[in-house]
Order: structure tokens, then C-alpha cells, then sequence
């Protein structure tokens, strides 16, 4: 087992058990294609984070999620949207757009071409937004969050994945912290036209869950960060 000394900040409350984030990325993690994008990322995010677990004091140890950025700047994840795609004469064609478009290759997830007429529908929830936006500079949250390391901001993926529909093609990827906010990471995993292959590399921050008898004693700096031994 791992034993890790670092910052950490208190990011909330779930089911019950209180969350401690680490303020620094613990590792790297790469993305790449269509295996990582659709079945394997969160397994990599997870088990990259999961040897930060301290049998002592936590129940486990995870990613973070972009539920729990947005649960402590109070961001409310914009309504999704369903589209259509339909082959039409050799092209695809969004249900909302007048004319195809000039994409040709119109394959389902496992690679097959599809023929004239056949359709897909999608389930688009991506998003992107900038914390100034929701949390002032000063706040626990945004130092928690955004924590500067060498004077840039650094960048880590966030355990969720989205769909980003656009007029030709669909896009499979993961959100991720990047600067001073929420962005994706998407242009390697591409359904409809084409998958991409090369790899998307960012860090990875662990989450721990600690245990219900747990007290937090120490006494957090100016920013809201404590030290865990």
C-alpha cells in the first residue's frame, strides 16, 4: 500500500462520509481511442487513485468526479439534448440540419458501415464552463480546485465521461480541469466519422473517502488545506 503526505482540502459530504481531495496530481493517466473512451477510462482513473487509500482512516480511495467539482461551485449541469443521424445519399444528416453533411463514413460503435436510411439516436450532455464564473478567486473552493503548481494551473482529468453531437459526427470523451475550468478531451475518441488514436495524457487527483469515525483535527492554512500524515 501506498503512503502519501500531501495537501489535501475537505470537498464535501457524500452518503454520508466525508470527502478529502488532494490538491496536487498524484499521477498521469493517458486516454487513448475508443477502448479507454468507452469502457476503460474510469477503471484507469480509479486505479491509478485507489493505492492512496489508508487503511487507518478511509474506506476507499477514487478519481474525482466533475459531480463533485460541480457540487462546491454550485454549477447545475445544463439539460441534455437527443439527436438523430441518418445516412442520406452517401452522407450524414443531423435531423436538425437542412442538408447532410460532407462526411461519408457513418459507422455504429462497433465499426460496422451503416447503409442508407438507417438511424442513431444520441444522447448529447456535454459542457464546458469557467469557474471565475461561478466561484470567486478567493474562495476555498476555487484554491481547492484550481491549485497552482510552478505558477500554471495545473490539469487532471475528471471521472465522467460525455457525448458531444455535432452536424457530422459524435464525439465520446472525458471532462477534465484544464486552466480554470471544466473542458473535454474529445478529439480521440470519434463516433460516426472516425476514431482518433493518439493518446490524451493528464493527471489524475484522488478523492478518499474517510471513514465515519474519523475526525478532522488539524487546523486548515488560509486556503483551507490540511495535512494529512
Amino acid at each position: 500500500m501506498a503512503e502519501y503526505t500531501g495537501q489535501w482540502g475537505i470537498l464535501g459530504v457524500e452518503n454520508g462520509s466525508l470527502l478529502l481531495m488532494s490538491t496536487i496530481n498524484v499521477t498521469n493517466v493517458t486516454l487513448n481511442g475508443k477502448k479507454d473512451y468507452l469502457t476503460d477510462g474510469t477503471i484507469k482513473l480509479n486505479n491509478a487513485c485507489a493505492p492512496y487509500k489508508n487503511e487507518l482512516y478511509a474506506t476507499k480511495a477514487r478519481s474525482v468526479k466533475v459531480e463533485d467539482i460541480n457540487r462546491i461551485n454550485g454549477y447545475k449541469e445544463p439539460a441534455t439534448k437527443e439527436y438523430t443521424y441518418t445516412m442520406v445519399d452517401g452522407h450524414v444528416k443531423r435531423n436538425d440540419q437542412t442538408n447532410p453533411s460532407s462526411q461519408t463514413k457513418f459507422e455504429d460503435i462497433d465499426g460496422k458501415k451503416l447503409p442508407d436510411d438507417v438511424q442513431i439516436s444520441i444522447i448529447e450532455d456535454t459542457y464546458s464552463y469557467k469557474f471565475l464564473s461561478n466561484i470567486p478567486s478567493e474562495s476555498k473552493a476555487y484554491n481547492l480546485i484550481t491549485d497552482k503548481i510552478d505558477n500554471s494551473y495545473a490539469f487532471y482529468w475528471l471521472d465522467n465521461k460525455y457525448v458531444g453531437s455535432y452536424a457530422g459526427d459524435v464525439r465520446w470523451g472525458f471532462r477534465s480541469v484544464i486552466y480554470d475550468g471544466v473542458g473535454g478531451i474529445d478529439n480521440n475518441a470519434l463516433w460516426l466519422t472516425y476514431w482518433g488514436n493518439s493518446g490524451a495524457n493528464r493527471g489524475a487527483r484522488t478523492v478518499i473517502v474517510l471513514k465515519s469515525d474519523i475526525q478532522i483535527s488539524e487546523t486548515a492554512n488560509s486556503e483551507g488545506m490540511y495535512e494529512i500524515n
